[in-house]
């Protein structure tokens, strides 16, 4: 499985659910989506600055991401996601050789 960091920034509606539920209830909800959607949920967080929030999940694939997406954007907030890699899967895939020719003036 993949592992990837969503960010979060809740909308009007998002945030009066917040206040209404409690963030604790909301990350609930979040780890039972993930699961649903086929992924697990490894860490929750709420935050102070650009985002309200960043998770990190596992999915098998991206279509659980897209779909993850899709139901967070559906629902009130501005959502991303990036696929995280560990230093020995980059290490892997730098072992690529690539010929590249910069443009030139």
């Amino acid at each position: 499985m993949a592992k990837y960091l969503f960010t979060f920034t809740y909308g009007a509606a998002a945030s009066k659910g917040l206040l209404k539920e409690g963030g604790s209830a909301r990350e609930k909800a979040g780890r039972k989506a993930v699961e649903a959607m086929g992924g697990t949920l490894d860490a929750f967080y709420y935050a102070i600055g650009p985002h309200d929030g960043y998770f990190i999940c596992d999915f098998p694939d991206e279509k659980g991401v897209a779909h993850g997406l899709t139901v967070l954007r559906a629902n009130g907030f501005s959502a991303t996601a990036a696929q995280l890699l560990t230093g020995a899967e980059i290490d892997e895939a730098l072992k690529t050789q690539v010929e590249y020719t910069p443009p030139t003036a």
